[in-house]
């Protein structure tokens, strides 16, 4: 429907003001259903709007690109913003809409689901899948076919390749 979409694109876009619309649907809209896929895309906003800042913290020749799509300003506020905070605010969207919307349905890459589904997968990245976080133990076999265990490798670096015949 038309809301989704229009949700959907604000949930990628660069702008705080996309969040401030969001949040009032969110808050206020006359219909659950439309309350919830609101709150549901807010959260979506403030993390691509973090994993957007920190992409640009880590790339800063990407910076003056940046500069001219934003203006200075605009950059510097977006550069100085609170990722951390903006995190908790998407996991408390996320909370919300699971509590009071987990029945609603969602379509997500032509699959049919629910948002409490949705909303618990995008919980289970933020608490477990950020940068800084500690990832869910994992086990598997190098490509030796020797098993590990990802929490044998706790403190280094470690890079893993998913892959497979299916």
């Amino acid at each position: 429907n038309d809301a989704e979409s229009l949700f959907e694109r604000m949930a990628n876009s660069p702008f705080a003001a996309a969040g401030t619309y969001l949040r009032a649907v969110f808050d206020r809209h006359s219909r659950a259903a439309v309350r919830g896929r609101a709150g549901f895309h807010l959260a979506l906003h403030f993390k691509n709007y973090c994993d957007t800042i920190e992409q640009l913290r880590l790339q800063p020749h990407a910076l003056k690109n940046t500069e001219v799509f934003l203006g200075q300003d605009l950059l510097k506020r977006f550069l100085d913003a609170d990722t951390a905070g903006l995190r908790r605010q998407a996991e408390a969207a996320l909370e919300r809409v699971r509590k009071d919307h987990a029945f609603v349905s969602y379509v997500r890459n032509n699959k049919r689901s629910t948002l409490g589904k949705a909303a618990d997968a995008e919980l289970f990245e933020l608490r477990h899948l950020v940068v800084g976080k500690t990832p869910p133990d994992l086990e598997g076999e190098d490509t030796d076919g020797k098993k590990f265990k990802l929490s044998e490798y706790r403190g280094k670096v470690v890079v893993i390749v998913f892959w497979g015949f299916w």
